[in-house]
């Protein structure tokens, strides 16, 4: 299977992109799964895209091998410190810029190199997560039931967003949207204002697999006067 998916963030002032091409393999072992990822292609846009990127590219071509278990929740991935040694390497090589910048380099990829292996496996798990969704095709069709998510850190610090969820089924499939919104201060001081965080998100998924077929999420972050402040969506088909 080639998955395809890309991430647009704009804030008005800088536009954040990254395009992956991803080949996946599933075979069934004992109760749970092996799965073959390979990224065949990144690309990006922006100065933040191209840092993301920097991270990515040692790993085109690369196939990575993750252990799932029956609800697909990944219990292992192989060679995990050869693969957050060649990550780590990646980002070294874009240590470029002034004295400062590349001081901060320097710092950060020291605190990588020493992440605990909970940490490093986090990281690659986030590379397959967005393709499956067993518990969705467990539960089958479902009606609108509470949900909540935390919000996006990077600009909405310990907001949690509240909403719904429905699944029904269409052309033999099941698709799931989730409907959220909540509240956010901007930055951490409480007094300088605060974003309303619209997000949608609606996926696909195989229902004898869990496998997500595609995946659309969309990002809306709003001032109090309504004026869009940034919007994020992800594609993934």
């Amino acid at each position: 299977m080639v998955y395809r998916q890309e991430v647009r963030r704009d804030d008005g002032k800088a536009l954040f992109r990254l395009a992956l091409v991803r080949q996946v393999r599933f075979t069934e072992q004992g109760a749970g799964y092996r799965a073959e990822l390979t990224l065949r292609s990144a690309e990006s846009e922006g100065a933040a895209g191209k840092r993301a990127l920097a991270g990515l590219a040692p790993f085109i071509d690369v196939t990575m091998i993750f252990h799932l278990d029956p609800r697909g929740s990944v219990t292992g991935i192989e060679s995990l410190d050869p693969l957050w040694t060649r990550f780590c390497e990646g980002l070294a090589a874009q240590a470029t810029g002034d004295a400062t910048q590349r001081e901060i380099a320097r710092a950060t990829l020291a605190a990588l190199r020493n992440a605990p292996a909970a940490e490093r496996r986090r990281l690659f798990a986030d590379m397959i997560a967005p393709l499956l969704a067993p518990d969705i095709a467990a539960a089958g069709v479902t009606p609108d039931q509470p949900v909540e998510a935390q919000g996006d850190t990077a600009s909405a610090a310990g907001a949690v967003l509240k909403g719904e969820r429905r699944v029904w089924r269409e052309s033999g499939a099941l698709v799931a949207e989730t409907r959220l919104s909540g509240d956010a201060p901007i930055g951490a001081d409480a007094g300088a204002g605060a974003v309303h965080i619209l997000r949608v998100v609606r996926r696909t998924v195989d229902p004898h697999s869990g496998l997500v077929t595609t995946s659309r999420e969309t990002t809306r972050r709003e001032s109090a006067d309504g004026t869009i402040v940034q919007t994020m969506s992800t594609r993934l088909e």
